[in-house]
């Protein structure tokens, strides 16, 4: 039997509203997010699905649910992070957004990673939006528990792509 502390994944997020893509007076304001999702586990582990879901302030709920994150199912060693980077788009200035990862440990246990709900608004510095409702440029990347430990962390090194 494994234990919790084998399968922990830690998931950070940190948003912002994106004026340059918005418009307000069409019901359109678009939100860009970075999250870090860290093995904080015993286990290695492999982000196999996402799962979203995003409320604005009408009630209008946006699941999403799909394969990996911008289109790669990263495996982490304990100690090793991912960062990636995308957006979302809601009728409203106010919304809230909760989901989910499922991994696979490489023992085979299987196990969700949830994210708490956070507040998408444009005051906020810190929220949370999907990552296939807006275009754009996109980054990801994964940190060695080397690089962190040597203070490089999630700034080192980061890649980015385009979809």
């Amino acid at each position: 039997m494994t234990t919790a502390a084998a399968h922990r994944i830690r998931v950070d997020v940190s948003t912002n509203y994106v004026e340059d893509q918005s418009n307000p007076g069409e019901g359109r304001f678009v939100f860009a997010y970075t999250i870090t999702i860290r093995n904080e586990g015993t286990k290695p582990a492999r982000l196999v699905t996402r799962h979203w879901l995003i409320t604005d302030a009408n009630g209008k709920v946006q699941e999403v649910v799909g394969d990996g994150v911008v289109g790669e199912q990263p495996h982490l060693q304990p100690g090793q992070g991912f960062r990636y980077s995308s957006g979302a788009i809601l009728e409203t200035p106010v919304g809230a957004m909760q989901g989910k990862y499922h991994m696979v440990a490489d023992d085979g246990e299987q196990f969700d990673a949830p994210i708490a709900p956070f507040r998408l608004a444009l005051d906020n510095e810190r929220l949370a939006i999907d990552d296939e409702l807006v275009s754009g440029t996109r980054a990801c990347h994964l940190v060695p528990p080397d690089l962190e430990r040597r203070g490089l962390g999630m700034d080192a090194g980061l890649a980015e792509a385009d979809d």
